[in-house]
């Protein structure tokens, strides 16, 4: 571990030179009775969410106006416009919607013109580059962010290659830059680290970049599958047949596929050297609100002339070149969800349970973020469980094939359903890297659980360095048998997804044998993971958050990839040439056979 002075001698953050710029706002279409005021709300003094600028009626009709000074800190801010009642009582604008975004520039004056609860359209190609020096600022605080906070920052690398990649990236950032040239540069720097839980998580971004990164009409129109380093096509958003189920992507703008994959590779995110994990972040299921591939895509490809030109290999076998035009995400998965009734349409029908054949239960779980289901998960297994039962089945299929993970306590509530003996699990020796964060780093950070700003009293020091908590020693989690574990076989389906919790499900299972563990090798690493609780980090001048976890799972003697499963069962592309799951089906035959 270094110290708090070595890392501010590190360290050391640019000065940004600020400049005032007088910001007038005119909003249109909007009819106001006499006890109601029309006023703003944002994110840069003097605008804030807590207190409202009024805005005065304009010689328009139906128009109202201010003007207000800024201080130009960043590029951008963010606003919405409320209307207050005599009371105070304020409504919002853009109900459920992200906020307007307003981008300053070097004027000293600027006309910002809006409607009234009408979303603007927001493209990449009007926005100002990034000063160098705005970027080198927030290359510093990532840096003293990762060094002094991440568990894993020397799992895979030393100080000396940690620190010669932060030089490499400040170098990179010596010249202005657009946004998604510095998303791309920040998400490679990141990705060095080799950690699945650290990265520019989309979910965790403003809607500033949301919109410019992640809502822009630059997507493929299809469902996407890595098999073997090749990339195939599961679902077509447009009407061409060429583009059906199987048929495979060859090149796209004339760069082989492979060459393309080694573009995209170095930004994803994965645990150590398990290369299937990152082809596996890059599937396009169609399901999700946002997908790896959908933002790191159009940083290394741009439609040339309005579309993308692909040579595919159809399902026929024949080789076509073709053009095909780029649609934002919502477009394709409003079609997709017209079109496939196999795509869920709501994060509850991700889980799953029927009878196959009349003995083989089926139980698929395809997320574990149950904090956003709408249904009892732990009334849903009990059921499913009791019905299995009712159905006298003989085997059980647990499929977790796609499921990153989400809640540890679905795992502690299926070791009630898979286990037949008691079992001790200590694979893994858990390590934080600090115990008390730097104050100057704290206005950058935000958290669910303000505990793990200050470890102090809580934690001692390890040999290595590290720290673990005082009360924790002992790291070893008992597991009871139950009387409601199922009594037949159980076979545990993975795949390289597993990459979190659902991966130290399969790692229990395996250390206890509650499971066979059938499919392809997961995602994670046997060497241990970092997760746990999480800080966001957000970065002052280009406003790109990025996840950093705050707990380390090691073991350091073990072998760096993921889980074998005890029978490979891959896919494979003639799999995607019928409307089946190829995987599923061997599995079924297997279990038959025995």
């Amino acid at each position: 571990m270094k110290s708090s002075t070595i890392i501010t001698l590190l360290f050391c953050l640019s000065q940004i030179s600020i400049a005032q710029v007088n910001i007038t706002f005119e909003v249109k279409a909007l009819t106001l009775d006499s006890t109601n005021k029309l006023g703003i709300r944002g994110d840069q003094p003097p605008l804030s969410w807590e207190k409202t600028i009024y805005l005065e009626p304009h010689e328009v009709v139906n128009t109202f106006i201010t003007s207000i000074d800024f201080d130009s800190e960043r590029p951008f801010f963010e606003y919405k416009y409320v209307i207050e009642d005599l009371k105070g009582e304020v409504i919002y604008e853009l109900d459920g919607q992200e906020n307007r975004l307003a981008f300053l520039s070097d004027n000293k004056t600027m006309v910002i013109e809006d409607q009234w609860d009408v979303q603007p359209v927001y493209y990449i190609s009007d926005l100002p580059s990034l000063p160098a020096e705005y970027l080198q600022e927030d290359a510093d605080i990532l840096g003293q962010a990762l060094w002094q906070l991440h568990p894993g920052v020397e799992r895979y690398l030393d100080s000396a290659a940690f620190f010669v990649n932060l030089e490499d990236l400040k170098q990179t950032f010596n010249q202005p830059m657009s946004y998604t040239e510095t998303f791309r540069h920040l998400s490679t720097f990141v990705a060095t680290l080799r950690c699945g839980h650290t990265y520019a998580n989309p979910y965790n971004q403003s809607g500033f970049i949301k919109k410019i990164l992640l809502s822009q009409p630059d997507k493929l129109p299809f469902g996407l599958v890595w098999i073997d380093k090749r990339l195939f096509i599961t679902k077509n958003a447009t009407g061409d047949p060429a583009f059906n189920r199987g048929a495979e992507i060859l090149s796209i703008n004339g760069v082989p596929i492979k060459e393309f994959a080694d573009q995209l590779l170095p930004m994803v995110k994965g645990d150590g050297s398990n290369e299937a994990v990152r082809y596996e972040q890059l599937n396009v299921v169609g399901y999700d609100a946002y997908e790896l591939f959908d933002i790191y895509f159009p940083l290394v490809v741009r439609p040339k002339e309005g579309s993308f030109d692909l040579k595919l290999r159809t399902v026929s076998g024949e080789i076509v070149m073709t053009k095909v035009k780029p649609i934002t995400r919502k477009e394709r998965i409003d079609v997709f969800q017209n079109k496939y009734d196999d795509l869920p349409k709501t994060i509850d029908e991700t889980w799953s349970c029927r009878i196959i054949n009349n003995r083989i239960a089926y139980l698929k779980l395809g997320t574990f973020t149950v904090w956003n289901f709408e249904m009892d998960w732990k009334k849903y297994l009990k059921e499913a469980f009791k019905k299995f039962e009712k159905e006298n089945t003989t085997d059980l299929i647990i499929d977790i094939r796609g499921n990153e993970g989400g809640l540890d306590a679905v795992i502690e509530e299926l070791q009630q359903y898979m286990l037949k003996k008691d079992c001790d699990y200590g694979a893994f020796e858990e390590r934080i890297r600090y115990t008390y964060v730097d104050e100057e780093l704290r206005p950058y950070l935000k958290t669910w659980d303000n505990g793990i700003y200050d470890f102090r009293g809580k934690v001692s020091q390890n040999s290595n360095g590290s720290y673990s908590f005082t009360s924790k020693k002992d790291q070893i989690m008992r597991f009871k048998r139950s009387n409601k574990a199922f009594e037949g076989n159980i076979y545990l389906f993975v795949n390289a997804a597993n990459s979190s919790s659902t991966f130290y499900l399969t790692s229990i299972t395996k250390t206890c044998g509650s499971a066979e563990i059938v499919g392809e090798t997961t995602g994670g690493n046997q060497k241990g993971l970092n997760g746990g609780n999480i800080f966001f980090l957000r970065l002052p001048n280009s406003g790109i958050e990025i996840d950093i976890p705050v707990y380390g799972q090691f073991n350091d003697a073990a072998a760096d990839g993921g889980i074998e499963p005890d029978v490979f069962i891959k896919r494979r592309p003639e799999d995607l040439k019928n409307s089946t799951d190829g995987q599923l089906d061997r599995l079924v035959e297997l279990i038959e056979n025995e």
